[in-house]
């Protein structure tokens, strides 16, 4: 993580600082009192059947230098309690702020289906270029992804993030969060259609995704996608497609399956993989396209 000081993270969470030494410096990030590792800044974040507030203590004895709340705790003096609002939401604010630090490159990845897989072929595609900092597991939520950039250090070079919604603005949150450089779209279909009423939903969400980049930024999707297709307006930035259609910028041909995997050309080259299944081809395209971004070799 890039370390912060204790005055730093007040002023990124809007919150007040009720005891401990402002000029201290945090490296570590914790939303789990089981694995305080020691010196962590704890949050203490509320979910449905949990309330992280409870664990305030366990952490500091564990070794946490303090903890982040939304209500009012005292601690040693020694130890750093800030209160916020709401610290999920200073949790995002938070690792806003880390990742205007970072001097990686961002690759943000949604779609209803595939964002895992692309974005582990995506990280690992990278790491022939330098240092990667992806994801974990399916770290695509507002807790997840400030995770996910607490990791990365100033040694990093890319860092490749997952985003999901079940509702509106979720997505929109997370891009303002991770500022992404690349925006990956794998395909649009009709899932969470409790929190997004229908397909129309579900499209306008994912394209939060685009609405974020920058002009300068890069957005990548799925041209053989009737929803992508159509929100492809929404980006400010230029926009790249994949696909097997005769119109799309990345297209695979001659595609072959077999028990041990696919086949399929691209340009001048031939590519194996050893997965199974048409849609993995779409993943890889995707893949491809965020490294001939960052002009990084295929093998």
């Amino acid at each position: 993580m890039i370390p912060i000081t204790v005055e730093e993270i007040k002023k990124a969470t809007r919150g007040i600082l009720i005891c401990g030494p402002k000029e201290m410096e945090v490296e570590r990030i914790s939303t789990d009192s089981r694995s305080i590792f020691g010196e962590d800044l704890f949050f203490a974040l509320r979910g449905e059947n949990f309330d992280g507030h409870n664990f305030v203590s366990d952490a500091l004895e564990k070794g946490a230098l303090g903890a982040v709340v939304e209500k009012d705790f005292r601690a040693k003096e020694n130890k750093v309690i800030i209160k916020v609002k709401d610290t999920t939401r200073a949790l995002g604010d938070l690792a806003r702020a880390i990742r205007k630090r970072l001097s990686a490159s961002v690759v943000a990845i949604t779609g209803s289906n595939g964002k895992t897989t692309t974005k582990d072929m995506v990280a690992h595609i990278l790491s022939a270029s330098g240092g990667v900092v992806k994801a974990e597991k399916s770290y695509n939520n507002f807790v997840g992804l400030p995770l996910t950039i607490f990791s990365a250090t100033a040694g990093t070079d890319f860092l490749v993030a997952e985003m999901g919604t079940s509702e509106k603005g979720e997505i929109a949150r997370l891009v303002d969060i991770a500022g992404p450089d690349v925006a990956v779209i794998t395909n649009i279909s009709q899932t969470h259609l409790e929190g997004l009423a229908n397909i129309e939903g579900v499209a306008s969400a994912k394209a939060e995704i685009l609405d974020g980049l920058r002009p300068e930024g890069l957005a990548i999707v799925n041209g053989d996608d009737d929803w992508c297709r159509k929100i492809l307006g929404r980006s400010p930035a230029r926009v790249i497609s994949f696909g097997l259609g005769s119109e799309v910028d990345v297209r695979a041909k001659d595609i072959a399956i077999s028990a041990d995997g696919i086949q399929f050309t691209l340009g001048r080259e031939r590519f194996s993989l050893a997965l199974l299944g048409r849609f993995n081809v779409y993943n890889a395209l995707a893949a491809v396209a965020v490294a001939r971004r960052f002009g990084t070799p295929l093998e």
